[in-house]
């Protein structure tokens, strides 16, 4: 569901946790934050394990559950398609960054023409948002926003939540009536973040027009230099959503599969075509081309760039890369701060 964080709450122990997932693994898969390999990531959870929600970031956000890396879009025997079956998910311990990051992802999907897996994908789903154990991550652009959930976790004490639920979400009245909740007259305290919302993002018609008269800019040149072209950025990026598609033919010719995968405006192959021609075979143009996306082409057919400031692509990037300083690179060059 969507809409401001006003609503009923209850109390909820930590400790029941662990039954709020086995009653929805009934009729869900559930994914959640845990250990996997030593990384933190979200994974489907059995009965019994442990999910890891409180935490300050993670790598990947809750866009892979519903726009896999690899996906199966349909097999084809004897002529004829089918489907794959897709059980419903429940997502528990999404940060209210990444519940940002679904909204506008929903909002993008939803645009003709519409994606129609994105959309089987979200029919039905369960969202449990949590808030980050560091409020540095309790993203100011949630002034901006609202926020898609079902409940949502609010910390209360060292023992139990304080749990909001949407008013127009019939699944989450229903999951409420379970005897592990209790009505409570308690509100959550109003959260005080540790950084100001980045100024320049918040003029999106600003940062529009920086980013859309920096195509001569020595700065993308400069990029080339130190840019590993890993595509990094744009994977980890909750509102970075290009992909590519194949077909797979079995050796006797009565079999197909279609699937699609992940892809990235970032790398030297995203903008070549058949003959071997490219459109942007420098990285520096191809990181233009990402901003301009973000920044310029998302203002001018939604209102709104392409960016939450969950700052991932800069964490994450083995350059260190801060798009923050590129943006205000290219301001000054314009003199324009």
């Amino acid at each position: 569901m969507e809409g401001p964080i006003k609503g009923q709450f209850y109390r909820l122990k930590k400790q029941d946790i662990g039954a709020l997932i086995a009653y929805l693994a009934r009729n869900f898969v559930v994914w959640a934050p845990t250990k996997d390999g030593g990384a933190l990531q979200f994974t489907p959870i059995k009965l019994g394990d442990k999910p890891q929600l409180e935490y300050g970031k993670i790598q990947l956000g809750p866009k892979q559950i519903f726009f896999p890396h690899k996906e199966i879009l349909f097999n084809v025997k004897k002529g004829k398609a089918v489907e794959p079956k897709i059980k419903p998910v429940a997502v528990v311990g999404a940060h209210p960054v990444d519940l940002i990051g679904l909204q506008r992802l929903d909002e993008i999907f939803s645009t003709p023409p519409q994606d129609y897996y994105w959309q089987k994908r979200r029919q039905g789903s369960v969202i449990i948002g949590i808030e980050p154990t560091n409020n540095k991550y309790f993203s100011d652009t949630l002034a901006y926003y609202p926020l898609v959930f079902d409940l949502f976790l609010h910390f209360h004490h060292k023992d139990s939540y304080l749990v909001e639920i949407h008013p127009r979400s019939i699944l989450a009245q229903k999951i409420i009536k379970q005897k592990i909740f209790t009505e409570t007259d308690l509100a959550p305290q109003p959260k005080q973040t540790n950084r100001h919302f980045d100024q320049i993002l918040s003029d999106p018609l600003k940062v529009s027009q920086i980013i859309e008269n920096s195509k001569k800019s020595k700065v993308w040149q400069d990029l080339e230099k130190i840019c590993l072209n890993c595509g990094i950025c744009t994977y980890v990026c909750p509102l970075c959503y290009c992909f590519s598609t194949k077909d797979t033919i079995s050796a006797s010719g009565d079999k197909c599969k279609r699937c699609r995968y992940w892809d990235a405006c970032t790398l030297a192959k995203f903008s070549e075509i058949s003959g071997g021609y490219n459109f942007r075979p420098a990285p520096g143009k191809r990181l233009y081309n990402w901003y301009y996306h973000k920044f310029v082409r998302a203002v001018k057919e939604r209102g709104k760039i392409d960016c939450i400031g969950c700052h991932r692509c800069t964490d994450f990037c083995p350059a260190k890369i801060d798009f923050r300083k590129i943006i205000e690179r290219l301001a000054k060059e314009q003199k324009v701060i």
